[in-house]
């Protein structure tokens, strides 16, 4: 099933919403929590960037079709699993810290 990329971008929006929120309860001033907020999530979201340019999540679609069909066990997966940790969505990493984790 394929994701629009309105479902993608409203899957986005709520980390960075929180995130958003916990630099303004921080930081009294919004301009210092904007600045903290963009230092937070800058290189997350141009390593997100930068691996969409290639093919992001679209690249079990893609190697399907070059494959002529289904995947082998298991590839699918792989590429899914590499794309939620590089977005910083992997369960773990979730689990892990709250939405206002730096990396």
């Amino acid at each position: 099933m394929r994701t629009t990329c309105r479902g993608r971008r409203s899957n986005r929006a709520s980390p960075n919403s929180f995130s958003r929120a916990w630099c303004l309860a921080r930081d009294g001033d919004a301009e210092a929590a904007l600045r903290r907020y963009d230092r937070m999530r800058r290189p997350a979201v141009n390593a997100i960037v930068l691996a969409n340019r290639d093919l992001g999540p679209e690249e079990t679609i893609a190697r399907a079709e070059e494959h002529g069909g289904e995947l082998p066990l298991g590839q699918a997966e792989e590429i899914a699993t590499r794309y939620q940790r590089l977005a910083g969505a992997a369960v773990t990493q979730v689990n892990a810290h709250g939405p206002c984790h730096r990396r």
